[in-house]
């Protein structure tokens, strides 16, 4: 299960409330300057701000991304190694652990919810556009055309109440009521504006605006980024309209509220955009005050519109410090959860490392890499790996020399780390559980020359139970003449893979494991992960590398 598509979609939703917050700051910022920022470019730093909190996080998961902050998630492939219940009932999926919590979630599911969410709201956005480009054409049908020019078309529409415009591949419109023809001034300012969103860019924008907004349509981030930009390309349409022709700012506003007050309420489809927005309220609302409805906020910026603006190189050095900004966010965030899964490829590679200078057999196959995820992709594990390989080195300078002296593969050193974390455990009371490093249980250390009683314990001797230890396993070798063999029946016993051989007609370690031929879940396939993830550390002879070795986890 990739992690890359939930990382980047949950990427995008953070950072489209950074984007609102940062726009948020440059209008304030712009307000309460002498000179201000024109709104044609704070529209464009909105759009820049948008455009980046999508695509940021795609560029951070295909060229990657350096761990610039702690991680506060990590992802892998195999349950916690806490989770033996889960682990023996073969729930082997990937989760997700948020490790300042230690919350635990299924990433498969997450991967589900998002990817359907989003999918549902594309969809439900694509089917509007879609309807709304019916509606248009519907509009088109029973409109009369009065002027064409171009690839733009002018339409007088009984229906309409208010001025609108729309594109369609190939093909600008502006529509306007018929009421509106008796009006010749009134009429120039409608089509100077409507042409003015056109020439934005604002009429085709909708589409992409509309897209995302499904995709992202949970997230109110979004719906207040989405309506300060409606907001922008109106402020940036009405100034620039009054700053290309001779017009004064009360002519424009008393235009808006003639088309205001005289419109009905319209319904138009998703992707026009009407002159007004709503009918204006017929209240005097307290002249400092900030009006309610849009129309009131346009008609105030535009009778107190400063009469400076910033200079050119200034907005954009504004514009870049912000979307810099955004993309540094995104490269944070991308730092913030981690993959720590190994693929096969890597534990192949792992395992070519392992089996230098060594006969053992050394195998990978999914199961083992599994393993391997539960060692070194998840929090505990990484722990559970740390201190065992430190406990580790009071031991392994005896261990190492008794496996030697048995002609034994120095790879078994990985057997104690899988039964005990090299702690020396002594009996908790149950005669069927194990003790020591190598956890021999109480029949098998008897068997074995141990003196085990309810006064003494060999096996808390390190060099007494590694002896026996060392015996046990070359008896289990010539008997069954492979280590995979002799490393199951070292956890199960030799008579139960005796059995398990002669019902499955294999003589496959491996196979016999995953036809449910063991006594311990994955303990096989446990015992070559640690043997292919420790092997860098047992290799390393120099006391400082061994010590860099554990370090590193």
């Amino acid at each position: 299960m990739p992690l890359a598509p939930l990382q980047i979609y949950l990427s995008q939703n953070v950072l489209m409330l950074f984007a609102y917050a940062l726009l948020l700051c440059l209008r304030s910022v712009s307000s309460r300057l002498r000179c201000a920022l024109s709104y044609r470019h704070q529209l464009h730093c909105a759009y820049w701000l948008l455009a980046a909190s999508v695509l940021a996080p795609v560029v951070a998961a295909l060229f990657g991304h350096h761990d610039f902050l702690p991680a506060t998630a990590q992802i892998w492939s195999a349950p916690s190694l806490q989770a033996a219940t889960a682990a023996a009932s073969g729930s082997r999926g990937a989760t997700v652990s948020l490790t300042s919590t230690g919350t635990q979630l299924r990433l498969d599911l997450l991967m589900w919810g998002a990817s359907t969410i989003c999918a549902s709201g594309l969809a439900i956005a694509l089917m509007l556009l879609l309807v709304g480009a019916g509606s248009t054409r519907r509009l088109i049908a029973g409109a009369n055309l009065i002027r064409k020019r171009g690839a733009l078309r002018i339409l007088a529409s009984p229906a309409a109440s208010v001025p609108f415009s729309f594109w369609r591949p190939g093909r600008f419109f502006i529509v306007v009521p018929v009421s509106l023809l008796t009006r010749p001034e009134d009429l120039r300012i409608a089509l100077r504006h409507e042409a003015q969103h056109h020439r934005q860019g604002d009429t085709w924008l909708l589409y992409g605006l509309g897209l995302v907004r499904g995709a992202f349509f949970l997230n109110p981030a979004l719906h207040l980024l989405g309506t300060c930009v409606q907001e922008l390309q109106e402020f940036a349409c009405d100034e620039a309209v009054i700053s290309r022709h001779p017009l004064t700012a009360r002519r424009y506003c008393d235009c808006l509220l003639w088309v205001a007050e005289n419109a009905l309420a319209q319904r138009l489809p998703p992707i026009c955009m009407p002159m007004v927005c709503m009918p204006v309220v017929k209240q005097k609302p307290p002249a400092l005050d900030r009006p309610r409805t849009m129309l009131g906020r346009r008609i105030q910026t535009l009778l107190l519109a400063p009469k400076r603006r910033l200079h050119a190189c200034i907005v954009v050095t504004l514009q870049l410090t912000a979307v810099a900004m955004l993309l540094a966010a995104s490269v944070a965030l991308a730092g913030t959860v981690q993959d720590r899964r190994i693929s096969a490829a890597e534990a192949l590679e792992m395992a070519s490392i392992a089996r230098r200078d060594t006969s053992f057999p050394i195998v990978v196959n999914a199961e083992v890499v599994a393993e391997i995820n539960r060692l070194v992709g998840t929090p505990d594990g990484r722990a559970y790996m740390r201190e065992s390989l430190r406990r580790m080195r009071a031991h392994q300078e005896l261990v190492a020399q008794k496996l030697d002296r048995g002609g034994l593969p120095a790879e078994l050193l990985a057997v104690p780390l899988v039964e005990s974390g090299y702690r020396n455990r002594p009996e908790d009371g149950n005669p069927g559980h194990g003790a020591g490093i190598w956890m021999f249980i109480r029949p098998t250390a008897q068997a074995m020359g141990l003196a085990v009683d309810d006064s003494h314990d060999d096996r808390l001797s390190p060099a007494l139970e590694t002896d026996s230890a060392v015996r046990f396993l070359s008896g289990l070798m010539r008997e069954f003449g492979d280590w995979n063999l002799a490393l199951l029946a070292y956890n199960a016993g030799s008579a139960f893979v005796h059995g398990s051989i002669h019902e499955a007609g294999t003589r496959d370690a491996f196979e016999l494991t995953q036809r449910g031929y063991e006594h311990d879940p994955h303990y096989l396939a446990r015992v070559m992960a640690t043997i292919i993830v420790m092997k860098p550390c047992i290799s390393a002879t120099h006391h400082r590398a061994r010590t860099a070795c554990v370090a590193s986890w």
